[in-house]
């Protein structure tokens, strides 16, 4: 955009440019979140199913005998022995991990099993691009169009992002399991993307809707973000765009008698 922007590229160029980029982006992102949410429902399960005696170490694997074939202590007996001494048995131990473990895993991800911070963190160029074209715009003396940049983008950083990617995640996690085959994936690629377009549309054309509402756009571009943001901040902690994950009974330590050893938290 910025590029398209110094060289004055303007109407019908500009949207072809964005979409041609935009659809192979949002095709590679579509698959990773895809591949995410599974990798999640995975960590999930394999929690709740957690054994410590299904545990593998390399000593017992090959059979208490180093590579130069000497014998070697048994680090299950050293971990089992911990485990007893903290947790009063492996029993206490497991349920641990099937309880305030999932749980605090659970928290640290956040409701859409990826923290609003790391977003934004990862969408900043986005907000660097828009700041970029702003400088443009004023270079070239059009300071309204670069008043309008600098405004807009905030709205759509903090907004207009956060609310495309919400209802993404959950389109996302409702199509986390692999279909088995290739062309069955790229058919839940797209059908990601085809979810998330109209939406994004509506987003991101929202300040240009707005300047017919006000004489200057600058003003449009503040009030079209004070909106983009509370719509998206609203969404983001919602409970109507919470992605649904298989459940995990998951209850605190104090609910399930656990006793967690002691210094940890």
């Amino acid at each position: 955009l910025s590029v398209l922007t110094f060289f004055n590229v303007k109407g019908i160029e500009v949207v072809l440019a964005c979409s041609c980029c935009s659809m192979l982006v949002m095709y590679c992102t579509a698959a990773v979140y895809r591949g995410y949410f599974h990798s999640v429902q995975l960590l999930h399960e394999q929690l709740a199913n957690f054994r410590l005696a299904d545990s593998k170490c390399y000593c017992c694997s090959n059979g208490h005998v180093s590579s130069s074939g000497c014998p070697i202590i048994c680090d299950r007996e050293i971990v089992s022995e911990c485990v007893g001494k903290w947790f009063g048995g492996e029993e206490q131990f497991e349920a641990a991990a099937h309880t305030w473990v999932s749980k605090a895993f659970s928290e640290q991800l956040g409701m859409h099993m990826f923290p609003l911070w790391l977003l934004l963190v990862v969408s900043s160029p986005f907000l660097w691009v828009s700041w970029d074209m702003a400088v443009s715009h004023h270079a070239n003396g059009d300071r309204e169009d670069a008043n309008f940049w600098f405004i807009a983008s905030v709205g759509y950083w903090l907004g207009a992002v956060p609310t495309c990617l919400a209802w993404a995640f959950y389109v996302a996690s409702k199509l986390r399991t692999p279909c088995g085959a290739r062309s069955w994936d790229c058919v839940a690629n797209l059908l990601v993307i085809a979810a998330s377009v109209p939406v994004a549309v509506v987003t991101f054309g929202f300040p240009a809707l707005m300047e017919g509402f006000f004489d200057q756009l600058a003003v449009s571009a503040a009030a079209s973000s004070a909106v983009l943001v509370a719509l998206g901040l609203l969404i983001w902690f919602s409970d109507v765009f919470q992605h649904v994950m298989p459940q995990v009974l998951v209850v605190s330590s104090e609910q399930s008698g656990i006793k967690m050893p002691t210094g940890s938290k």
